[in-house]
């Protein structure tokens, strides 16, 4: 990767020896990706770790440095929710409340830190930094370096900017030295979409079981989506808005997706039409029939599987203030229709410190309304809430696919949430828990076992093949010559939702946690070498 002369002198050390690490760290990553050059960042930052999550966060030698040097941000930057500590928003118990505050023990020293590196006000925590005004909005064709999956794919897609998918540490180095290595999707050709998504459904899909079928499908591909366009105009408002951000984060969470195009809305779409489609791209249709069916795959993972739900959690991404409001509507003309006064199941709604400001200064009536009927307001992360041990077992039902991925809470239907909120009752799935019959190879993981009881997936199928022989064809980074036990997936590989399980825990070894993989449920990932297809017909079942 070239660098031109100031960006040279700062790896000679001539802006100081933590300077020198920082570029040092951008040209490694550079060389990785295997990008040309560097270009400079045009807007804001928005970087996804925002406290010391467990296993997770920037360590805090390496935030103290960074201030220590007199190091900032070139922009200002936005930062993923707040750590789950508004207790009184959470409605947590004294267990959980004492849990919290150990996991989160350097959160004060992690805050100040940020502030000193640049964080753009004291409440610039949402992942949802865009939906409203004087929120972290850039513009078309403005080059960034996010990190937040979430949010990455919606500034690509809905308002045209270009950002690569960073990763954390990545993302704040990047905006120090106020450049980023250029590849992927900050180029023309890196945005030209290698799949058709034609959607074929009778209404307009929910955008969570949408982003689900998608994520699925195209893994870390460029999607161009034909027959949305039906139900929006080519102008995104506040309702098409709000739509393309829980589809997008569906999309990102589930597979690796950093943009998308749909025919006739979004900017680039727009523009260039199905000229944005690669000669060679592939075709999915997606219809009702494959929705359903996805609602009625999804495994229950809670510990006890007919437990009453104890919690609901809304809000992951967070809120838009019309999404609120709608809720609000939701809930009322519920408990109207009961005839009920509160809510049954204890329930928090997520929105941005800026929305739910706005919610009560400017709705007050409907604030009052919903705070009456019992339920939660608060500004934090739903994932970072269900982190901790005392909360993951609790009954936690919720609507976002993304919160459904990384954690144990079972995803519901709006139509269905909003009725199971306000009469506590909840509709039995037809899906029958099976038990995977795999052992686990590790068997000083005390987790693992929970793991494996509660998965839908089918037993693994075992062949014996006498001198197979596979070859994956790359471009090393490390060369090196290494063994180890093979693990073929074809269905991605989500590194977030394979280890969050081992990292909360500290465990030694890692079993993988994601559900949503049926070739790696279950088993032991310490160790073992990641085959991962690029296609999904390069390998047969005999690989």
């Amino acid at each position: 990767m070239k660098l031109n002369s100031e960006e040279q002198a700062i790896l000679d050390g001539k802006s100081g020896t933590t300077m020198q690490k920082v570029m040092q760290t951008l040209l490694l990553y550079g060389q990785a990706v295997d990008a040309t050059h560097m270009v400079t960042i045009e807007g804001e930052g928005h970087f996804s770790i925002s406290g010391p999550f467990p296993g997770g966060d920037i360590p805090l030698y390496l935030l103290d440095e960074l201030v220590d040097a007199g190091l900032r941000t070139k922009l200002p930057f936005t930062l993923n929710p707040k750590s789950p500590l508004d207790f009184e928003n959470l409605g947590v118990t004294q267990a959980q409340k004492q849990e919290f505050k150990k996991m989160f023990r350097d959160e004060t020293h992690y805050q100040r830190g940020m502030r000193k590196l640049g964080l753009r006000g004291r409440n610039d925590y949402t992942c949802s930094p865009y939906v409203f005004d004087g929120g972290n909005t850039p513009k078309r064709d403005m080059i960034l370096a996010w990190s937040e999956s979430s949010c990455v794919i919606y500034a690509n897609s809905a308002l045209g900017a270009r950002t690569n998918r960073n990763a954390a540490i990545i993302d704040l180095l990047s905006n120090i030295i106020g450049k980023t290595p250029v590849f992927g999707l900050l180029i023309d050709e890196g945005r030209r979409a290698n799949w058709r998504i034609d959607i074929e459904t009778t209404e307009l899909p929910n955008p969570q079981l949408l982003g689900t079928a998608i994520g699925k499908r195209v893994q870390d591909g460029i999607p161009y989506i034909c027959g949305l366009d039906r139900f929006f105009t080519n102008q995104i408002d506040e309702r098409a808005r709000d739509y393309l951000k829980e589809m997008g984060a569906t999309c990102a969470a589930i597979g690796a997706i950093g943009l998308y195009h749909i025919e006739n809305v979004t900017p680039e779409a727009l523009d260039q039409g199905r000229s944005l489609l690669l000669s060679d791209h592939r075709v999915h249709l997606i219809n009702d029939s494959e929705l359903q069916e996805l609602v009625n795959s999804y495994p229950n993972m809670w510990d006890k599987q007919d437990s009453v739900p104890e919690k609901v959690m809304i809000g992951c991404p967070h809120l838009s203030l019309r999404e609120l409001l709608e809720w609000t509507d939701r809930i009322s003309g519920c408990l109207d229709k009961n005839g009920r006064e509160k809510i049954a199941i204890d329930t928090v709604l997520v929105a941005p410190p800026q929305v739910l400001q706005l919610f009560r200064e400017q709705h007050h009536a409907e604030h009052q309304k919903l705070q009456a009927a019992g339920a939660r307001l608060s500004a934090t992360c739903c994932e970072a809430y269900m982190t901790n041990r005392l909360c993951s077992s609790e009954a936690v039902l919720t609507n976002s696919s993304k919160l459904r991925a990384y954690t144990n809470a079972r995803l519901v239907l709006d139509e269905q949430l909003v009725e199971t909120i306000v009469t506590g009752n909840m509709q039995q799935s037809s899906n029958k828990t099976r038990l995977r019959n795999t052992k686990v190879k590790n068997p000083e993981e005390e987790y693992s076992e929970n793991l494996l009881s509660k998965t839908q997936i089918p037993p693994t199928q075992v062949i014996n093949i006498e001198k197979k022989v596979t070859t994956f064809h790359g471009r090393p980074l490390y060369p090196d010559n290494v063994s180890g036990k093979a693990l073929v997936t074809r269905s991605g590989f989500n590194s977030l939702a394979s280890f969050v399980d081992a990292m909360l825990n500290n465990s030694i070894s890692a079993i993988c946690s994601d559900h949503d993989s049926p070739d790696l449920y279950g088993r032991a990932l310490t160790g073992s070498i990641f085959c991962i297809p690029k296609d999904e017909n390069q390998l047969n079942v005999q690989d």
